[in-house]
C-alpha cells in the first residue's frame, strides 16, 4: 500500500516536471518569436 502511494507521488512529480519544462519551452519560443 505505501509503495503504491510512493509510486503515485513519483508519477505526479514527473508530470509536474514535464509541465514545467513544457511551459519553459513555450516561454523561450515566445521570446525568440518576439525578438524576430
Amino acid at each position: 500500500r505505501a509503495r503504491e502511494r510512493e509510486r503515485e507521488r513519483a508519477h505526479e512529480r514527473e508530470t509536474a516536471h514535464e509541465r514545467e519544462s513544457a511551459s519553459a519551452r513555450e516561454r523561450d519560443y515566445a521570446r525568440e518569436r518576439d525578438r524576430a
